[in-house]
């Protein structure tokens, strides 16, 4: 269902600091940038688990919270990149610092992406385009995948 609603999300325009609605079919006014796309799907991906919560360390974060590079980062586990490019709902991070994961993108397939840039808004990265491209960090949501993380 997150790969669904990236599908349905694209074209939609980049916004640094934007973040669309948690939920609901876009809307032409609706911006976002590269958290807050990712923000959105993974929304909408949990919700149709009938997850409302993850819980980290015995505390429930509601999920408009996934929000930001650093704090999606934060909530995920960390996976080889190697691995992350090649599984679907898996996410993506680019230009990583010690003090800031930089890009995100959802991962759609064979190192195929799903994210908001500033010169396209939401789009596909293709197989070719991504295979140049360095990402840091790989990561998994493992909610998202139907395993719980305490």
């Amino acid at each position: 269902m997150a790969i669904a609603a990236a599908r349905a999300d694209i074209g939609m325009p980049y916004r640094w600091g934007a973040k669309p609605p948690l939920s609901g079919k876009r809307q032409t006014q609706w911006k976002a940038d590269c958290s807050g796309a990712v923000r959105r799907w993974v929304a909408i991906g949990l919700a149709a688990l009938g997850v409302t919560h993850l819980v980290r360390d015995g505390k429930q974060i509601e999920i408009g919270s996934f929000n930001g590079s650093s704090h999606q980062l934060a909530l995920c586990r960390q996976i080889p990149v190697t691995a992350a490019r090649q599984q679907p709902g898996c996410l993506l991070f680019m230009h990583a610092t010690d003090t800031h994961p930089g890009h995100v993108a959802l991962v759609i397939g064979d190192d195929i992406t799903i994210e908001a840039t500033g010169s396209h808004g939401v789009c596909i990265v293709g197989h070719d385009q991504n295979l140049r491209r360095h990402w840091d960090v790989g990561a998994k949501l493992d909610e998202l995948f139907g395993e719980v993380r305490s």
